[in-house]
């Protein structure tokens, strides 16, 4: 319902007297039911709905609040880069995240703020425990966690537009914006 989300912004605009120095996105959903090749609309829209959808009308509605110097952080998945054949959905609905965050990259350049796009590998999380039943052979969430912190604290080397990669504990840059 996106009349939420115009409560929700008029909520944070009250909170942070109109301003906020970084948005955060990192919301993930994978339906444990979702089947590899068959369609299931109720899947796909619940899926782009958390994973897109959401963060899209978020993005919109807050930043105009964000800081100059700050920006927006979209935690999205390796899988948007390479799919993943067990969770097509899911990993289609991180791709169009990557696609809106190289978007809103190209948007925000010229006011000095940054977008960048985080996309971990398989990670320790009770989502993961969930799918995979490996969940603590994967790599911490505070590598993830470490990243962020860099980057809110400008200690990173990525700027606007970069996609970086983490993966088994290790961080690369994916792709940068032409």
């Amino acid at each position: 319902d996106f009349d939420a989300f115009g409560a929700f912004g008029r909520f944070v605009k009250k909170q942070t007297h109109g301003k906020i120095e970084w948005l955060i996105h990192s919301a993930g959903f994978i339906d444990t039911k979702e089947p590899s090749l068959k369609l299931n609309k109720q899947i796909i829209a619940k899926t782009f709905l958390i994973n897109t959808e959401s963060v899209i009308a978020l993005t919109y509605l807050l930043l105009p609040l964000i800081d100059k110097d700050g920006g927006t952080i979209f935690i999205s998945s390796t899988a948007s880069l390479w799919g993943n054949p067990q969770y097509p959905i899911y990993s289609a609905s991180k791709g169009a995240l990557n696609v809106f965050a190289q978007s809103i990259a190209r948007n925000i350049e010229k006011k000095g703020q940054s977008s960048i796009t985080i996309c971990p590998g398989p990670t320790n999380t009770l989502l993961r425990e969930r799918l995979a039943g490996d969940a603590n052979k994967q790599q911490a969430p505070k590598v993830i966690a470490h990243l962020v912190t860099k980057i809110l604290n400008q200690d990173s080397p990525y700027v606007n537009g970069d996609i970086v990669v983490i993966r088994n504990g290790k961080e690369k840059l994916h792709s940068k914006l032409d």
